[in-house]
């Protein structure tokens, strides 16, 4: 095996180390995939002979900690450890010096080391998962690091020193244990596009220059569940200064679960052209009517707005989101009018939850425009849209996603002032998964079509007038058999 360049024993769960083959027949070697073989203790020293390693993967094992030697790896560029128990990153990490990528995520860390930071090739750095509460000041001379993620370990406070990150294009900070304000230094991270600090205990308000500092672009923010106060960004550019054009760049804008929040959404927060993919406010206390602005964000495939104190109609102009719309969320809210029976004409709709408001009025009659609503199941690995705290509720639920699949479709209108018979059509939904219509006022006979949404898992009509279950009953029963 001389001449061997390529060796992947990744998945041979009885395969041990001595079972490795001797470094003195691999020298030659450039790739090394140990993945998932169970290795526990330590990893034999003579790895680290293997000076034209380029990539090594050590993930999903129980190795507690590298071998000193592996500094001698010169030409390595990828390390990938994630999942193997590690407890300690070793000081000769600095021999690393064509390191591009390094992967310590889901692991038992408890300290970086600074010697880390003469890496100066290393562009994605991942500590997720860890129990890391200090993360080195020098970390912030690794001018070619592009990511930088430490989410879901234990840190209070970041060192002012990463504002120095130039080429960093993504940090994501997210549940940890930080403390204190908006940290200023992001304002340096001139090439920053996404930013991650949810799930931590900041506060105070978010500063201006986050929306719309001076060559300060961000694609993607979310700083939910946090206690931030303040307001929504008012994106007038008469109001506030001209480098509010900026904004136009940002697609993710996640300001839920921060209860000190308040204030109206602003009349501007749309122009005709933005970019806004996702907006989400739920869960916070923000008050007055939802503006007609909103219609203009034509690119919009997430609106969540549950959970405040909206009140009003819900503005007509949101049918002109039917091109791109997958989630519309207003549940928990204040609003009132008759039911807005333009969501029908929403084709990707596949979430709809207007639950816990004051609707009135009847049902829709044709469901046939939403599209979203009838995917198959063979569709669900081509069709993912990811998203931060998104909950669907259901009988069973409350459900907490993450990725969003095409096929996990809700319709939610409880504990609404609804009323007449609930329409046969509902059966154009066959991909609807949840149905959930409980505390109205709906009257007659289920409609023994519903028997017809054979994908649907749970379906309450709880606390209404209706009556003969038994309709739907042998309705499911002769659709599935």
């Amino acid at each position: 095996m001389s001449q061997l360049r390529s060796l992947d024993l990744s998945n041979n769960l009885n395969l041990r180390l001595e079972g490795l083959p001797a470094s003195a027949y691999v020298t030659l070697l450039q790739n090394l995939a140990l993945s998932n073989l169970q290795l526990s203790g330590s990893l034999p020293a003579w790895l680290g002979t293997l000076h034209q390693l380029e990539e090594l993967e050590l993930s999903f094992n129980k190795i507690a900690e590298l071998p000193s030697s592996v500094g001698n790896l010169s030409n390595l560029r990828t390390l990938n450890l994630t999942q193997s128990k590690l407890t300690e990153i070793p000081a000769s990490i600095d021999g690393l010096l064509s390191i591009v990528k390094m992967d310590f995520s889901e692991n038992l860390l408890t300290s970086v080391p600074t010697s880390l930071s003469k890496a100066v090739r290393l562009e994605i750095l991942n500590l997720n998962s860890n129990n890391l509460s200090a993360i080195p000041p020098s970390l912030g001379n690794l001018q070619s690091l592009r990511k930088l993620l430490f989410a879901y370990n234990l840190f209070t406070d970041l060192p002012s020193s990463l504002g120095a990150l130039g080429s960093l294009d993504k940090l994501d900070a997210s549940d940890n244990k930080l403390v204190g304000s908006f940290p200023a230094f992001v304002q340096n991270m001139t090439s920053l596009q996404t930013l991650n600090l949810a799930g931590n205990y900041l506060s105070g308000d978010i500063p201006t220059f986050v929306y719309s500092g001076s060559g300060f672009r961000l694609y993607s923010l979310n700083v939910s569940r946090n206690s931030f106060t303040g307001s929504v960004p008012d994106f007038s550019w008469g109001t506030l200064p001209s480098s509010l054009g900026n904004c136009t760049k940002l697609q993710r804008m996640r300001l839920g679960y921060n209860p000190f929040m308040t204030g109206p959404i602003p009349a501007t927060i749309c122009s005709p052209g933005a970019s806004l993919l996702t907006l989400s406010l739920a869960y916070s206390n923000f008050v007055g009517e939802i503006p007609s602005s909103l219609g203009n964000c034509t690119r919009l495939k997430v609106l969540d707005l549950g959970g405040n104190q909206f009140s009003g109609k819900l503005p007509l102009s949101l049918q002109d989101l039917s091109i791109r719309l997958r989630v519309l969320i207003v549940a928990g809210n204040r609003l009132e009018g008759l039911f807005p029976e333009w969501i029908v004409n929403l084709r990707c709709l596949q979430v709809v939850d207007l639950s816990k408001n004051s609707f009135v009025g009847e049902l829709p009659r044709d469901y046939s425009q939403l599209e979203g609503f009838r995917s198959s199941a063979s569709m669900a690995s081509k069709d993912t849209l990811y998203f931060d705290d998104l909950k669907i509720n259901f009988k069973g639920g409350p459900l907490d996603l993450q990725y969003l699949l095409s096929t996990r479709t809700s319709f939610d209108v409880s504990s609404n002032l609804l009323s007449g018979n609930l329409p046969e059509e509902l059966a154009e939904l066959y991909g609807l998964l949840y149905l959930t219509l409980f505390e109205n006022n709906f009257t007659g006979t289920i409609p023994v079509s519903l028997g017809k949404i054979s994908n649907l898992e749970s379906l309450d009509l709880s606390r209404n007038s209706t009556r003969d279950w038994s309709t739907v009953i042998t309705g499911v029963l002769q659709c599935r058999s």
